[in-house]
């Protein structure tokens, strides 16, 4: 058993705080979005330098509210119905694009994780609304071609940022460099609140209309009580008691980003010279926050090593392209498939020693 290496991840809650609102919520009598929502939304903006947070009830919901906020800034019905992501990501992305109404258009990845440029240039086209920046782990490669490419083109930039909160390349937070960008708070993220997620944007009309489609298009009570609907919606709402998980950790937050750095440096250290395991790089010189360590692995009996040492570790998504609703051939993405198979997530919680690393480093080659 090598303990903490047991566990892929394991949340760290501040769980006197947590109990302290939840008494708080109990006594109010008001569960829903309230002050401790506008508090938490307050923190986010606090926390990544962005004027605006509208707080979500998952990170899918945040990127379908995101794109239908993009396309309320256009002033008449675009005829521009594709949505370009990469080939591997979570198919949250995806199941938002079509639920907006639009087609995702798939790219292969390279092998540090960036969207292919060649195969960009060749799918970008006059159908083409949006991109969608997927920072898988907080991984922050390409951002910069990207945010060229869609000032170039006069399209817009939806940053994935899941699994990057706090994470930055140079001085911006991840999230924060294009138009608008979604985070989730589900159990294996940086702070959790079960279920849960958040659009941020400096754009204030971006930031209205996120308001209004969480909200079943509601913008105001009529005098009389009643609400005005101003266009369509859906209850996409946080709540207090969601943000009564959130707001401790968000006070806290500076100490699991040293946890992670710490963790990543130290498998960094002790794979260093290992022929058949590579751990991928971050440039967390540049800001970076590896959420989940990423091994590249080089020899199949790698896998036989961790399973037979209760190691949890975590397979690669399949490309989204490999699943029934999304299915295209395997020679369309050849960098994607060269590459899915080779990675998984190795333990990344915030509990891991030194000494357990090492441990497990010295039963492989």
């Amino acid at each position: 058993m090598l303990n903490n290496l047991n566990k892929f991840w394991i949340p760290k809650l501040n769980n006197y705080e947590v109990k302290k609102n939840i008494n708080k919520i109990l006594k109010s009598s008001h569960f829903n979005e309230g002050v401790l929502t506008n508090e938490v939304e307050k923190e986010i903006c606090k926390s990544i330098k962005v004027r605006n947070c509208v707080l979500t009830s998952s990170g899918t919901a945040a990127i379908y509210i995101a794109i239908k906020s993009l396309e309320k800034l256009k002033k008449k019905n675009s005829k521009k119905r594709e949505i370009l992501l990469p080939n591997i990501s979570y198919i949250a992305a995806a199941h938002a694009i079509l639920m907006a109404g639009y087609k995702p258009v798939f790219l292969d990845i390279n092998s540090d994780l960036s969207i292919c440029e060649k195969d960009l240039k060749k799918k970008i086209s006059k159908k083409t609304f949006a991109i969608i920046a997927v920072h898988i782990a907080g991984n922050s490669n390409g951002i910069l071609e990207l945010l060229k490419i869609k000032k170039e083109k006069k399209i817009y930039l939806i940053e994935d940022a899941a699994e990057a909160f706090l994470s930055k390349y140079k001085k911006k937070y991840l999230g924060t460099i294009g138009d608008v960008g979604c985070f989730s708070f589900s159990p294996l993220k940086i702070i959790t609140c079960g279920q849960g997620g958040s659009v941020v944007t400096n754009n204030s009309k971006i930031a209205y209309f996120a308001k209004l489609i969480k909200n079943q298009g509601k913008a105001k009570i009529d005098e009389d009580g009643r609400p005005s609907h101003l266009t369509q919606g859906f209850n996409f709402k946080s709540s207090d008691i969601s943000s009564s998980f959130l707001l401790p950790q968000l006070k806290s937050i500076k100490k699991k980003e040293k946890a992670l750095i710490k963790n990543y440096k130290l498998y960094k250290k002790i794979f260093k010279n290992k022929k058949d395991i590579e751990i991928f790089d971050f440039d967390i010189e540049n800001g970076n926050v590896p959420l989940w360590i990423i091994a590249i692995i080089k020899n199949k009996k790698v896998f036989e090593i961790l399973k037979k040492n209760k190691v949890q570790f975590r397979y690669f998504w399949k490309p989204i392209t490999e699943n029934m609703l999304f299915k295209e051939k395997k020679i369309n993405y050849p960098k994607t498939f060269k590459l899915h198979k080779r990675l998984i997530w190795m333990p990344s919680n915030f509990y891991i020693k030194k000494n357990q690393i090492l441990k497990l480093a010295n039963k492989l080659t």
